[in-house]
């Protein structure tokens, strides 16, 4: 059995006289075993019957038929470089030049933070360094310390022997 949904698909095809004989066959057997095709053919056939009954003869002047030809002859043919796919395609566009600049702000967002960074890595390292030459400086004083040279009670004197850990620095 076919599927009603082709047939009344192809029904006006089949009114015309447009399909193939062996579809054509199949077709008309369906619609004697179906009765809900079957009503839409008459549905159909009852439209054309009507438009066929109430069509008349179309006499135009000559005039009438010189008007259209010439309204036709102005109009402008189309061209390669005819952007009128545009309002189709406006969408599209907007959504790429929109990702475009969401992409380039990251970007440059992302050279931002990476100048802070390197500015941020290149503080701590001088920070370091002046910490390694004031503890170089200490461990000198640390054997004057030792002899007494140094005062005893002074706050600003910490000598930290110790390891340096610094993790941008690799070691030399």
């Amino acid at each position: 059995m076919m599927d009603c949904k082709q047939i009344t698909e192809d029904l006006t095809a089949y009114l015309d006289g447009e399909l193939s004989e062996t579809y054509s066959a199949q077709v008309k057997s369906h619609l004697a075993s179906c009765a809900s095709c079957a009503d839409q053919m008459r549905s159909l056939q009852e439209a054309s019957d009507f438009i066929v009954s109430h069509a008349k003869e179309l006499n135009l002047r000559p005039g009438s038929w010189n008007a259209v030809h010439d309204r036709i002859a102005v109009e402008k043919a189309p061209s390669i470089f005819d952007f009128s796919f545009l309002p189709r395609w406006r969408t599209a566009f907007a959504a790429a030049a929109c990702m475009a600049i969401i992409a380039l702000g990251l970007l440059w967002y992302q050279q931002i933070e990476e100048s802070k960074l390197n500015a941020y890595i290149s503080q701590y390292m001088e920070a370091r360094e002046a910490s390694r030459s004031f503890q170089r400086a200490g461990t000198e004083s640390d054997a004057r310390f030792a002899s007494g040279d140094l005062v005893v009670d002074n706050p600003f004197m910490e000598a930290k022997v110790g390891l340096d850990f610094n993790p941008f620095r690799s070691e030399d």
